[in-house]
């Protein structure tokens, strides 16, 4: 917003605010009742503001706005004598007319870094209340079996049973070693069902019990491998999830104490 009851003066700030790309003029005030009301009904990010000025001045129009609703404020005057009183204000700057091209450019570069630091600390504020509401959920419970209708019967299925998992459609099939069984449940929900020290996704489509993987064989391509499990079972395995896989075994085949 441009707040100042001399045209000639709303005009060069008008030029000059029209220069910046970044900046968008929402009003353009000559006396400071305007002023509070285009504040309030308008909610500018900031404000260049003339402080001597009709029916009300600048620090009468302030004093009428709730705290909340006052934008960034640049003062713009032809008397230093107000600069104390601005900065009490909280004033971002103080434009001393005449004021010369370099001076408003450092006045508004100011003015873009409090706003710009502002908004990164509200985002960075809502991302750690995100993440608290998120920690302060109750984790998925790790399941202990799967319940399965398959045949007319209905399995028990232990997971430590579990060899593999594999994508089917809208199910999964999963493998004990002897047999597989379809079960309605996706791969990101089952996963974060399944205890994350025993399995491993490698594949977007196959999760692996680490305790049924017999080797891992070299490159098939330039992002692909083989798993061979314990069933002699050759599984694609992801090269962004081959070192995970590597590791689990290795810490699996390390002596106890060591």
């Amino acid at each position: 917003m441009i707040a100042d009851d001399e045209p000639l003066s709303r005009e060069k700030l008008k030029e000059c605010l029209q220069a910046e790309p970044d900046i968008d003029i929402v009003a353009s005030c000559s006396d400071g009742r305007q002023v509070v009301d285009a504040v309030e009904r308008l909610q500018p990010d900031a404000i260049f503001l003339d402080i001597q000025m009709p029916r009300l001045d600048a620090f009468q129009a302030l004093a009428e706005l709730p705290e909340a609703r006052i934008p960034k404020i640049v003062f713009v005057s032809a008397y230093d004598e107000f600069a104390l009183r601005a900065f009490e204000s909280a004033a971002v700057d103080y434009l001393l007319k005449p004021y010369t091209p370099q001076r408003f450019q450092k006045a508004v570069q100011r003015l873009r870094t409090i706003i710009a630091n502002e908004r990164t600390g509200a985002l960075r504020d809502r991302m750690r209340s995100m993440l608290r509401e998120l920690e302060s959920e109750p984790a998925a419970p790790r399941i202990e079996r799967l319940i399965i209708k398959a045949k007319g019967k209905i399995a028990f299925i232990y997971v430590d049973e579990i060899a593999w998992i594999a994508a089917e459609g809208n199910y999964i099939s999963v493998h004990t070693g002897k047999e597989s069984f379809l079960y309605r449940e996706t791969m990101n929900n089952m996963m974060g069902r399944l205890d994350p020290s025993k399995f491993l996704r490698v594949h977007r489509s196959t999760i692996v019990n680490t305790a049924f993987v017999k080797e891992i064989q070299p490159w098939i391509s330039d992002t692909e491998s083989i798993v061979v499990m314990r069933d002699g079972t050759r599984l694609t395995i992801s090269r962004g999830y081959l070192k995970e896989l590597q590791e689990r075994i290795e810490l699996a085949k390390a002596p106890v104490g060591r």
